[in-house]
């Protein structure tokens, strides 16, 4: 299926490019892109009839079905690391310098593909001597969110508040969290890591960091995501 993609793809910049007889060359061969088209549609269509009757019969073949997206199997994270990063120095260095340079914007993202390392980065910095110092409350958030188009924005707002009070809520109300949050974030400078935010709604996003205020001045939420828009949305970025 994926060869017949190509070879459709192919055709197509030839086709954009080409002459009038590699047109009529191509239409009358078995790669146009009709014929293409219809080859993998019907591919397509007998790979999920496949599918599907190994779905109906999967306790024959021991297998089991799982509904949870794949964003939601990622492991929680935390702000600390047991494990030695190497090469990681200047990045480290860099951001804990836009964190605490005053002319910067309160929020930062580290922004880059699966696996490329971007929560060791948030966790060095989150750890380092300076932030520590300089940061009176340091708060730890891992987001994973499964659905980017609605994000659970009183979910968040409740692992932030379990994050600065050592405690886990198993029932609250988005008014009590709220104002717990503002409460907690009151008068202090702090750091608030979002790790693994995929949201790229601005209303969600912005709803999200409008009740992340109440800080002093110098206070800095970073978001560590793989979303170039999430990205933007934030504003300056680390990639």
């Amino acid at each position: 299926m994926l060869d017949e993609f190509v070879t459709l793809a192919k055709q197509k910049q030839i086709l954009q490019k080409g002459k009038f007889v590699k047109k009529v060359r191509l239409f009358f061969s078995r790669y146009n892109q009709l014929g293409v088209a219809y080859s993998m549609s019907q591919g397509v269509k007998k790979i999920m009839t496949k599918l599907d009757s190994i779905a109906t019969r999967h306790s024959k073949f021991g297998l089991s079905l799982d509904h949870n997206p794949i964003r939601k199997r990622r492991a929680e994270t935390c702000s600390s690391t047991d494990t030695v990063i190497i090469g990681r120095y200047e990045d480290v260095e860099n951001v804990v310098g836009m964190l605490l340079d005053t002319d910067v914007s309160s929020s930062l993202s580290i922004v880059g593909m699966g696996g490329m390392g971007k929560t060791a980065l948030a966790q060095l910095v989150y750890n380092h001597e300076k932030i520590r110092s300089e940061f009176s409350l340091r708060l730890w958030a891992c987001v994973s969110d499964d659905d980017p188009s609605n994000l659970d924005v009183k979910t968040i707002l409740a692992q932030i508040l379990e994050s600065a009070l050592g405690q886990k809520f198993n029932e609250y109300s988005m008014e009590v969290v709220v104002n717990r949050v503002r409460e907690v974030l009151l008068g202090k400078r702090f750091l608030i890591v979002l790790d693994d935010l995929w949201t790229e709604s601005r209303d969600e996003l912005q709803k999200l960091l409008g009740h992340l205020v109440g800080g002093k001045v110098g206070s800095r939420i970073v978001v560590t995501t793989r979303s170039k828009e999430t990205a933007n949305i934030m504003g300056k970025s680390v990639k």
